[in-house]
């Protein structure tokens, strides 16, 4: 009787140890960060290649598309994602919880209309096919290229193509443009591909972010601190050994360093004490103004059905400590 007690109590306690371990389980796994393919982006694995990550604390994936980010992201399947602001705001209105903690850069011409031979200017566009990844950064970007060319949509033809398969794409000649970005564009121009119009027309329309899940930021905040310092300390690397930074994400991208450098070129960093300053004050901050304004745009290009609401966008307090702690 003694033994099938003892029994029971031990079934109990360890009953008890796998509820807890269960209930502890999500602060002990690793902060999941999602990110595709965009040289702004590239500190965050130039940090991890010096060791700068503690890559039992923070595991990064790589998708082959933004879109697949957001995918991922909205099924729960990242903790942290890198999207554009047009990328978020879609997001939000599908009502993802989320908070914006980082303004990573601004795209100043690494998003880009790619002509292929015969198409070098963006009148040349009436009647043609335009391969594109259906995703809002791509939308608002050829909205913005018809719109200077007094073109309407229903003038081009859209055909989807996978940022994956724009080379070979490209190779074929299935479509007379395509709308890419770094560091495929690189690749497209290496082709004999002709930059017919890119974000440089667009400032300040394609700001790219750092967001956290709701979950992520009542959990797992310490390790976003840390992916953040990492972040930055990999950035001051860049800017003290640009050569040898360059080197590594070439070779990661698959670049030559030339290239890499011309990728780098469409992009502006944001400094960390930038972008507190603009993330500042929540639903007052610069970044939710623009982010209405943003979302305004999109409403009138068809692009969102309503601007969502933004008074619980952004939160500085994981930067503020990044910086100041």
């Amino acid at each position: 009787m003694a033994r099938c007690v003892s029994r029971i109590i031990r079934w109990k306690l360890c009953l008890a140890l796998i509820v807890m371990l269960s209930a502890c389980a999500p602060e002990n796994e690793s902060l999941r960060v999602g990110a595709a393919p965009w040289p702004g982006f590239e500190p965050i694995y130039l940090a991890r290649e010096m060791e700068y990550l503690d890559q039992d604390r923070i595991s990064l994936f790589e998708l082959t598309s933004a879109s697949h980010v957001a995918h991922s992201f909205e099924a729960g399947k990242l903790d942290v994602a890198l999207l554009s602001l047009d990328e978020v705001l879609t997001l939000v209105t599908r009502g993802v919880k989320l908070k914006v903690i980082a303004i990573i850069d601004e795209s100043v011409g690494g998003d880009a209309i790619i002509g292929l031979p015969g198409v070098t200017h963006i009148h040349h566009l009436k009647g043609k096919r335009i391969g594109y990844e259906n995703n809002a950064a791509g939308s608002l970007l050829l909205a913005e290229a018809l719109s200077h060319a007094n073109l309407a949509a229903h003038e081009v033809e859209l055909v989807e193509v996978k940022l994956d398969e724009q080379r070979q794409v490209f190779h074929r000649n299935q479509v007379d443009a395509l709308i890419t970005s770094e560091p495929i564009k690189q690749q497209l121009l290496g082709l004999g591909g002709v930059a017919i119009f890119d974000s440089s027309r667009l400032p300040g329309r394609i700001v790219n972010l750092m967001v956290a899940s709701e979950q992520a930021m009542a959990t797992k905040t310490p390790m976003m601190v840390e992916l953040l310092k990492s972040y930055y300390k990999a950035r001051k690397f860049q800017k003290g050994r640009p050569k040898k930074a360059m080197q590594i994400m070439a070779i990661r991208l698959q670049l030559y360093t030339s290239e890499m450098e011309n990728s780098l070129q469409g992009v502006k960093f944001i400094e960390p004490v930038e972008a507190i300053m603009r993330l500042a004050g929540n639903a007052q901050s610069a970044l939710t103004t623009q982010a209405k304004d943003l979302g305004e745009l999109m409403v009138y290009r068809g692009m969102l059905e309503s601007v969502p609401d933004l008074s619980h966008l952004v939160d500085s307090q994981i930067l503020e400590r990044v910086v100041y702690e």
